[in-house]
């Protein structure tokens, strides 16, 4: 059997995915180096290097929340009304959103929503405390590494399928006929369900690296 060569596009794209992920490797060592000096130097405050390690990432991800949730409803709109199949990762360049009109009360509350899961991603994920008592609390069920990515899964999952509940009771008793095909609604439940989604893949990151943190660089 022959195989296919390797195509040009597949090399660069591999070729982009190895520079991004060293270049985030690299910042992140930067960024918990330089947070472990500024806080014992300015602020006397003596914190290890998972710690910081923590700290970064949580407030990396924290930082990139808006940014993911709009270039998920980009994706989720994109994968919805344009094309019958999904397309591979990194292959196509999504456009933006259509434009329709929104009061002022609408565009608040949804920025809103956006830092009401920072904050909550900040409150429970920042205290190394609260990462370590997850770790234990699901290494207590599954203590292979296996077994708690595995549990970490089904956690992230009933997340996301409970919060897509209530959304779905909310667009139930918030149901309009003469709005059920409207473009606004449509955007406003891509949005939603985009929020939905990326607040809980931020939470399965969140718990991953704690994981990482915990069982590798705790050790040392």
């Amino acid at each position: 059997m022959i195989k296919k060569p390797i195509s040009i596009q597949k090399i660069k794209k591999l070729l982009k995915v190895i520079f991004l992920i060293s270049s985030l490797v690299f910042l992140l060592l930067i960024a918990s180096i330089a947070s472990i000096l500024i806080l014992d130097r300015y602020f006397a405050v003596s914190i290890t290097f998972e710690q910081s390690i923590n700290m970064v990432i949580v407030s990396f991800i924290c930082l990139m929340f808006p940014v993911i949730h709009r270039a998920q409803a980009r994706w989720f709109w994109f994968t919805r009304h344009n094309i019958q199949a999904v397309p591979e990762w990194m292959s196509v360049q999504t456009p933006a959103l259509p434009q329709v009109s929104t009061s002022l009360g609408q565009r608040v509350l949804l920025y809103f929503l956006d830092l009401i899961a920072i904050i909550l991603l900040i409150a429970i994920f920042l205290p190394f405390h609260t990462q370590a008592w997850i770790y234990q609390s699901i290494s207590a069920i599954a203590p292979s590494s296996r077994l708690y990515i595995l549990c970490l899964v089904m956690l992230c999952l009933c997340i996301f399928l409970l919060l897509n509940g209530l959304l779905f009771l909310i667009f139930k008793l918030l149901k309009q006929p003469d709005l059920e095909t409207s473009l606004a609604r449509q955007l406003l439940e891509n949005w939603l369900y985009s929020y939905v989604f990326t607040f809980t893949i931020c939470i399965f990151i969140c718990c991953f690296s704690g994981l990482l943190n915990l069982r590798y660089l705790a050790t040392f």
